[in-house]
């Protein structure tokens, strides 16, 4: 188990809310069947190793300030 499937499955409300909040940013975050986080936009697909770096990811995409 990665610690991307222990981060996103332990809390399903957090990433319920990241989710919502890249959405609003015209992202798609998406979380595979292994655990993978990945964030979509125009087909360009970046990994995210947790629910943290994520939201590393949307501050620096300007979200959720």
């Amino acid at each position: 188990m990665s610690a991307a499937d222990t981060d996103a499955s332990a809390d399903p409300k957090a990433f319920a809310t990241l989710q919502a909040q890249f959405s609003l940013k015209g992202y798609a975050l998406l979380r595979m069947a292994d655990g993978v986080i990945l964030a979509e936009r125009w087909g360009f697909i970046r990994q995210l190793d947790s629910l943290a770096q994520a939201a590393q990811f949307l501050h620096q995409i300007g979200g959720a300030r």
